[in-house]
């Protein structure tokens, strides 16, 4: 079971203070050069499921400056084979949601 989560604030960012926050914050880089993204994973205790977090990136070039970042989602994965076709509770959402705002509201104060 996958979602898309498009509540965010959009940013715009130096590509070095976008990948400085992820990283210093925990996050790794994941994916194609074309299509990357950072992640991080939740694990529900209770039901011992796993959940990635993913959020793409996109890359924006300005002629002779550093590359911008472009993020405005989130996508969230379960990873456990057993509860693959249960919904995502909606406490891993609001946590995701919680961590990505954070992490956006660092960056957009960078």
């Amino acid at each position: 079971m996958q979602i898309a989560v498009k509540s965010l604030p959009k940013i715009i960012k130096p590509s070095s203070v976008v990948e400085e926050v992820f990283e210093s914050q925990g996050f790794r880089r994941k994916g194609k050069k074309d299509s990357p993204y950072y992640q991080f994973k939740i694990e529900d205790v209770c039901t011992q499921t796993k959940y990635e977090v993913q959020i793409p990136i996109q890359e924006i070039r300005k002629q002779k400056q550093e590359p911008f970042y472009k993020c405005q989602e989130f996508r969230i994965t379960m990873k456990s084979p057993k509860m693959r076709n249960s919904e995502i509770p909606d406490a891993i959402i609001s946590a995701a949601k919680e961590r990505v705002h954070e992490v956006f509201s660092i960056i957009n104060h960078s």
